[in-house]
């Protein structure tokens, strides 16, 4: 199972220390944290298209919910491409998740659920959505949700589980920029996916304990 990050390249935030960071100084930093992600061992670093300002590339439409509930459209994908003759090794299912790890679970949320907050409330404004709420992030952050925020054994055990859910997957990957946390934070956080995180998967994947 490959393990990473991706990004939509999110507008600057501002550094821990509240100063301002540039559009210039931003992408910057976002080249760090693909080297970061490279260095750390993880499989791949995404970077997706997004039609809002507050995004410096100009992405996917994102889809939420219990990842159980994509079983069935998972089935069909595989049994469609064996009907045309695909082999199943080649029939490759991924992951794409809001996601950041912190050392802890509590603190993980402390850093990520502010700006998240903020962030979908904003867009929610514009789409008719109603405000975030700690009841509806939690939800969203349960065992079955689609978020994956917390420490990192209680993140590699979601991994598994969504991949257990959905019959095997081949590639997970969190975008961690879309809660406008500082650089130092996202640097962090990718250090823990790759040293932490996914040593955890990839040991359990290879004692075929769940399908890959």
């Amino acid at each position: 199972m490959q393990i990473g990050v991706d990004s939509f390249a999110a507008a600057p935030s501002r550094t821990e220390s509240g100063a301002v960071v540039s559009n210039t100084d931003a992408m910057g930093q976002l080249l760090d944290r693909i080297e970061q992600a490279d260095a750390v061992g993880l499989d791949v670093f995404g970077v997706g298209e997004h039609h809002r300002a507050e995004f410096l590339d100009s992405a996917p439409a994102l889809i939420g919910g219990e990842t159980h509930r994509f079983r069935p459209l998972i089935d069909l994908y595989r049994q469609a491409g064996r009907r045309a003759g695909y082999a199943p090794e080649t029939l490759k299912v991924g992951l794409h998740s809001l996601g950041y790890v912190a050392a802890t679970t509590d603190r993980a949320i402390a850093d990520f659920y502010p700006g998240y907050a903020e962030s979908f409330t904003r867009i929610g404004r514009e789409r008719g959505w109603p405000p975030v709420t700690r009841q509806h992030f939690d939800a969203q952050n349960g065992p079955r949700g689609a978020l994956l925020v917390g420490g990192p054994e209680e993140i590699a055990e979601k991994i598994l589980r969504h991949s257990e859910a959905l019959g095997g997957i081949d590639c997970v990957s969190l975008q961690m920029d879309s809660a406008g946390l500082p650089h130092e934070k996202l640097m962090q956080s990718i250090e823990l996916l790759g040293t932490a995180v996914a040593p955890l998967v990839r040991t359990a994947v290879s004692s075929r304990l769940i399908p890959a």
